[in-house]
């Protein structure tokens, strides 16, 4: 009885890890145009399809480190700032491609719903869109709506677009996670193991 209930606890485990998935918003194989000190807020604008949760904010760098820290922010399409965090100047926040994030305390977006997200660096930005020669892959769990920036010199919502559809100033990016299984699969799954659990103490 007892190697049944752990079979099933480890198969229930296995259900709820196997269709993780986890990566960054956009992958940039070769940055498009590259902006020496431009004094912008730039990102992009786009929605999950199933809702994720956000485990950290990175902004762009080719890899020689920030000149200063840049802060990094998510936006609901009405401007209200919903989460931030900066990255730290130097090589102190993690690299992955050309891509500098620090983590963040997990936050959840909800599928279909448009954000904006931005980051704001005096140093060299990029983009990513078929109009400035960037070239990369957007995770299929998103989709990235129109480019958005903000030309004040200054972190700030990024309200205006050059309307490049699919289009993102890199700028910002994220890391995510998401995958949990459904609700009634879990429940299911549950239910056995309860179900196993309380047939094993009848019997004693």
């Amino acid at each position: 009885m007892k190697t049944i209930v752990y079979v099933l606890g480890v198969l229930f485990l296995g259900l709820a890890g196997s269709q993780m998935q986890a990566g960054p918003l956009i992958t940039v194989t070769s940055p498009g145009t590259v902006y020496p000190g431009a004094q912008y807020t730039l990102g992009f604008e786009f929605h999950a399809l199933t809702n994720v949760v956000v485990t950290a904010l990175g902004t762009f760098d080719s890899g020689n480190g920030l000149s200063t820290s840049v802060p990094v922010g998510i936006w609901d399409t009405s401007g209200n700032l919903l989460d931030s965090a900066t990255v730290p100047a130097g090589s102190a926040g993690t690299l992955d491609g050309y891509f500098r994030y620090t983590a963040i305390v997990p936050f959840v977006l909800t599928a279909g719903t448009n954000y904006v997200i931005g980051s704001y660096y005096p140093g060299n930005s990029s983009s990513y869109n078929t109009h400035q020669s960037g070239s990369g892959s957007v995770d299929p769990e998103f989709v990235i709506v129109v480019d958005r920036y903000n030309q004040a010199a200054a972190f700030a919502y990024p309200d205006l677009t050059d309307n490049y559809s699919g289009g993102a100033w890199v700028g910002a990016n994220l890391e995510y996670q998401s995958g949990v299984p459904e609700p009634s699969v879990l429940w299911m799954a549950g239910a056995g193991l309860l179900g196993l659990i309380a047939y094993g103490r009848r019997r004693k």
